[in-house]
């Protein structure tokens, strides 16, 4: 559904020229993406004249989606260089752009709901209605909450706010990652709360702490995902999710670099002429119990398994014929290739 309500620009700028402070300049430019300073700066130029500003008109005219404009705003709305209004029925009525009079101050964290040091990434525990009750309660993760309703489609479970909650208070995601995490899963059609939780416990034993390192591991990702279908001679779709995750286990698990990879995937394609994952697998699994790390081991081991080949086809004495009807009778023991030599000799 398209939003199309109206929204109130309120603030004390002088609206024949659009000013934008240096301090924007220094300190929120260099974190801010291409949208979201884009969208700041049309909210400038919007002030004092008395034009319709929409999330759908601005989607519009920027050629972005309104999940972009939305997150765009809920962005500088958390920076506090704008102010939000919403009505009753969670619609965006009233932007308020903050003067620069002094330095705008940066969003302060609000303290983590602790949980005893000893429990793992993966476990996860249901929180008490008490505690969603005081996490709801506050303002920024009411944001996060309506944020979400607005990718998911739906009103959050009791379940899916223990997930989100889960995230923000165990694994000590930041708000924007979180923001990002649910946007990547819906956009990539994985709507599910668990695949998401899923997700974001792979991030998590990852490393990953900011939006912009989930985003250099999800490029990095892509690349390798459609290097892997490629090899397979698979073109015209994405990667599916078991797709990913035999990749994600050849690397996170068996610790191969994309090249070792490569070379399992063109080897099953020699081996049976079609793309097959676990026969991959059954290659990859046999080399990590080789200890094989590098391509170059795997020359080695190719050369260690051809002479053994040899040996054994040498050492392995031919098989007596069988006798019959046709072939009932001792052959001579004599070499012809001797006896050709012999003759052409004579």
């Amino acid at each position: 559904m398209r939003n199309l309500s109206t929204i109130t620009l309120k603030g004390s700028r002088y609206s024949d020229t659009t000013l934008v402070s240096n301090y924007f300049i220094d300190n929120y430019m260099i974190n801010a993406n291409e949208a979201q300073i884009k969208i700041y700066l049309y909210l400038l130029r919007c002030f004092g004249t008395n034009a319709s500003v929409s999330v759908s008109s601005i989607a519009d005219r920027f050629n972005y989606t309104e999940k972009d404009i939305f997150r765009a705003l809920l962005y500088w709305d958390r920076h506090n260089l704008i102010s939000l209004e919403f009505d009753e029925s969670n619609t965006i009525v009233e932007i308020y752009i903050n003067e620069f009079t002094t330095p705008a101050p940066e969003p302060v964290p609000e303290p983590a709901i602790q949980e005893p040091s000893n429990v793992s990434v993966a476990e996860k525990k249901p929180y008490s209605q008490d505690r969603l009750k005081e996490f709801k309660s506050r303002e920024a993760v009411q944001q996060l909450i309506f944020m979400t309703e607005h990718y998911m489609g739906k009103t959050l479970s009791a379940s899916d706010l223990n997930v989100l909650l889960y995230m923000y208070d165990h694994l000590e995601f930041p708000l924007d990652l979180i923001e990002y995490l649910i946007e990547y899963c819906v956009n990539n059609n994985h709507k599910s709360m668990r695949y998401i939780e899923k997700t974001a416990l792979g991030w998590a034993e990852e490393g990953i702490r900011t939006v912009k390192e989930a985003k250099d591991n999800n490029n990095r990702y892509k690349k390798e995902y459609f290097a892997v279908l490629k090899a397979f001679g698979i073109s015209g779709r994405n990667p599916v999710e078991s797709d990913i995750d035999y990749i994600k286990r050849w690397e996170n698990e068996y610790g191969f670099d994309i090249d070792i990879i490569l070379e399992a995937c063109d080897r099953t394609m020699k081996a049976i002429a079609k793309p097959s994952f676990p026969y991959a697998d059954s290659i990859l699994k046999n080399w990590k119990s080789r200890n094989i790390h590098h391509k170059s081991e795997l020359e080695e081991l190719d050369r260690t398994f051809q002479k053994e080949r040899t040996n054994t086809h040498i050492n392995k004495a031919p098989a007596a014929p069988k006798p019959n009807r046709f072939k009932n009778f001792k052959e001579h023991d004599c070499d012809f290739d001797e006896l050709a030599m012999r003759l052409i000799r004579n």
